[in-house]
């Protein structure tokens, strides 16, 4: 995901590695010609060898590394879930803007062509006055039963919910704004055992839900996320569906993460037909046939996400998503699994 683009990226030079590993931090400083590999989090930061950080480890380790690079005056992009609390997403936000620098969430379906198209028709009032959207998004690796990391609350804070469900959480703020309430049904269903990898007890995280969201313009939203749904299509082996409804359209958007991207809408007076994507939201990305292909050009080629963060960080502008972004979706989480807990609305603040 990270070093093809900034390998790309003309003003950018990756100068250390991080990981807990000896052996698969040099071998990974290696492979991509990276000066410094360490072991140590602290030392890194204390060599000052870098303005930003990248912080891809486990949720639970996203807290204290970025607070420490923040404090240490570093741009930091953290992959998300941006936390495992609204107290800790909080904390990093705050910091973040009083210390006045750049951060990214990197909530990738954003920058799909055929998402920011959609978005583009939305503000532009393709729909009319928004209505309601159903967002699903639908996974297999959850299907085998036992441990994973993934589905261990004490590092993940909540499992699919936070880690399949904040992508489309993000999604749908983004398309149709700020969230009013939540209401919610999240199940653990496959079973995971009592003990991790090291024989230590942990606590199962959720691997369905369905989320029912209203949003301060009046619309509402569902969202369905899994990770049990049996695909077969490609590696990726999943699915994705968006539907928008307001009081002029109709947008409706499939991906097959095979070789199937595609929308068709229609505005009052049509009837719903194939949209095609201009050139320009395309950019390099439009390869039919293989949308994993599309995918990484997005990435790659075009300079979305993470050329759009160091460019942020060059140009003195706001990269989006950044840390807000990631405390709102945060916050619906937590609001999430608390509706699901006590079995009611529960209104944000």
């Amino acid at each position: 995901m990270y070093l093809p683009a900034l390998k790309a990226h003309p003003q950018v030079a990756v100068t250390a590695v991080c990981g807990r590993n000896p052996d698969k931090a040099a071998a990974f400083a290696a492979k991509w010609d990276v000066p410094h590999a360490f072991t140590d989090f602290d030392e890194l930061i204390a060599q000052q060898v870098c303005d930003a950080v990248i912080v891809a480890s486990h949720t639970n380790y996203h807290h204290a590394q970025t607070m420490a690079c923040l404090n240490a005056g570093l741009h930091v992009l953290c992959e998300k879930p941006m936390a495992t609390s609204v107290a800790e997403a909080q904390e990093m936000a705050s910091l973040a803007k009083a210390k006045d620098l750049k951060t990214m969430i990197p909530f990738t379906y954003r920058f799909l062509a055929h998402n920011r198209y959609m978005k583009q028709l939305i503000d532009e009032g393709y729909i009319g006055d928004p209505y309601h959207l159903n967002i699903r998004y639908y996974h297999d690796f959850g299907r085998n039963p036992g441990y994973g990391w993934g589905w261990n609350r004490d590092i993940v804070g909540a499992g699919d919910l936070a880690n399949l469900g904040s992508h489309p959480i993000y999604l749908a703020t983004w398309y149709f704004g700020e969230v009013e309430s939540v209401m919610a049904e999240i199940s653990q269903t496959i079973d995971r055992g009592d003990v991790d990898q090291n024989g230590q007890p942990f606590t199962p995280a959720d691997d369905n839900g369905l989320l029912t969201l209203r949003f301060k313009n009046g619309a509402m939203g569902s969202i369905h996320y899994t990770s049990l749904s049996y695909e077969t299509t490609s590696a990726f082996k999943q699915q994705h569906y968006y539907d928008f409804h307001g009081s002029k359209g109709t947008l409706y958007h499939k991906n097959n993460w095979y070789d199937v991207q595609e929308t068709i809408g229609a505005t009052v007076g049509e009837e719903l037909h194939t949209l095609e994507i201009p050139d320009e939201v395309w950019g390099h990305g439009n390869i039919p046939g293989d949308v994993h292909e599309s995918y990484k050009t997005v990435f790659r080629k075009d300079g979305h996400m993470i050329g759009e963060f160091i460019d942020a960080i060059i140009n003195d502008t706001e990269p989006s998503p950044n840390f807000e972004d990631g405390l709102r979706v945060q916050k619906i989480i937590a609001a999430a699994e608390l509706s699901s807990q006590e079995g009611r609305r529960i209104l944000l603040t």
